[in-house]
């Protein structure tokens, strides 16, 4: 593991670089968390870029003693790039775990209520458990990360409900 975070220059100098040769520069079964600061930095980039690595992604963050960082950076390249149908799902039930368990970190509960508000705006069965989860977190955790997730989910959830819009970004 490197000892030093690359600075911001260094990120966006690399992930153009990774965007400009159509690959990354390492090798998914040895990243590490500066690893996920680059992918999200790539998210920054180009949110599309992402899309086809979104299976490894997922695959590293679900596991079991996965750094706090790492999933950290994992949800936070999910909660800007499209998310493929197929994994959707996994997604979602991965991240209600986390909102539902509580032990995460205040980015880990902010990004992953987040990500099921992005999802649920595009299956009515699921607003009603995101629109629960994110009122409960925005009535018993108080920091402003989390408080503004929870908020912006229920805006666009009940918003989705008013008018049938079906946003998909």
């Amino acid at each position: 593991m490197r000892s030093q975070r690359p600075s911001k220059e260094q990120l966006l100098q690399m992930a153009k670089e990774a965007i400009e040769k159509n690959s990354l520069p390492f090798e998914w079964k040895e990243a590490d968390v500066y690893d996920f600061w680059l992918l999200t930095t790539i998210a920054d980039i180009d949110k599309f870029f992402l899309v086809p690595y979104l299976y490894q992604i997922y695959s590293i963050i679900q596991g079991k003693s996965v750094d706090e960082a790492i999933l950290r950076n994992g949800l936070g390249v999910f909660r800007k790039v499209p998310i493929p149908e197929d994994i959707e799902g996994q997604i979602y039930q991965f991240c209600m775990t986390i909102i539902n368990e509580g032990k995460a970190s205040t980015a880990n509960l902010s990004f992953s209520i987040s990500i099921c508000g992005k999802i649920a705006q595009k299956y009515p069965d699921l607003r009603s458990e995101t629109l629960n989860a994110a009122y409960h977190l925005r009535d018993t955790r108080h920091s402003p990360a989390i408080q503004s997730a929870s908020k912006n989910v229920i805006q666009r959830l009940l918003h989705v409900r008013v008018n049938g819009v079906h946003d998909s970004h």
